[in-house]
């Protein structure tokens, strides 16, 4: 599919050219080197032709950053499940609710989406820099019987408002209550979107001054194309204008 594509992105580029050459009043055919650099070239796909993988990686490779969710869980056994998310976002402040798209494994639930389809709630924790390896290790498909918490090494404390545990370590953490499940499409290349409202939430000393939140002393990172992440420390302000 790449070879194909590149063939006639080739063809049609210089088409192009060739047609942006005459409109200047060229004559003899040939192209000249400035008919490229004033051309504004864009490869064009349409979804439906493209193999799910390619689609996925296209969205993933495009769709950056994007922060990530480690969701904390427990299941009806008992078992405490960790596991990161970065389809993940926040949709409204009042009432407070945040937003992680799960997938599927293979053509199963995720031990995510069982355990908080049936407690209905979760944690959301905020992966800072120095947790990165630790939020790898538990990004592993472990059997259900099987705590990430305790493969990655990481302290839990129970819930204030909830009986899901949040990670001890890390610095700000959202307790959430299940507001709405939106599935769409179907296993395996689909997702459940959960709605999770916040019901309390824990932030580090210091990190939270005067109604702002100090994202640098925060160093979240966040996910990019493939298996690449960036940090959250690189940042720019402007102020928006009053029209």
């Amino acid at each position: 599919m790449r070879e194909r594509g590149v063939v006639r992105l080739r063809m049609a580029y210089r088409r192009l050219a060739h047609h942006h050459y005459e409109q200047r009043g060229g004559r003899d055919g040939r192209i000249d080197r400035r008919c490229f650099d004033e051309i504004s070239l864009t490869m064009e796909f349409d979804p439906s032709t493209l193999s799910t993988r390619d689609l996925y990686q296209l969205m993933l490779g495009g769709i950056v950053p994007r922060p990530i969710a480690w969701v904390s869980t427990r299941g009806t056994d008992g078992v405490v499940n960790v596991a990161p998310f970065s389809y993940f976002n926040g949709l409204c402040s009042r009432p407070p609710v945040l937003s992680v798209a799960i997938g599927y494994r293979k053509e199963a639930k995720k031990d995510t989406l069982v355990n908080i389809e049936v407690s209905k709630e979760f944690v959301v924790n905020v992966v800072p820099f120095r947790f990165a390896e630790a939020m790898n290790k538990t990004s592993g498909d472990y059997p259900k019987n099987v705590s990430e918490a305790e493969v990655a090494n990481l302290r839990m404390l129970p819930g204030v408002k909830i009986s899901a545990p949040r990670l001890a370590d890390v610095p700000l953490s959202f307790e959430c209550r299940l507001f709405k499940l939106v599935p769409v499409g179907e296993a395996p290349s689909g997702a459940t979107l959960v709605l999770g409202e916040i019901v309390y939430v824990h932030v580090q000393e210091g990190l939270f001054q005067d109604g702002q939140m100090d994202g640098k002393k925060l160093d979240a990172i966040a996910r990019m194309g493939g298996a690449w992440y960036c940090r959250t420390q690189d940042q720019f302000s402007m102020v928006r204008p009053q029209v």
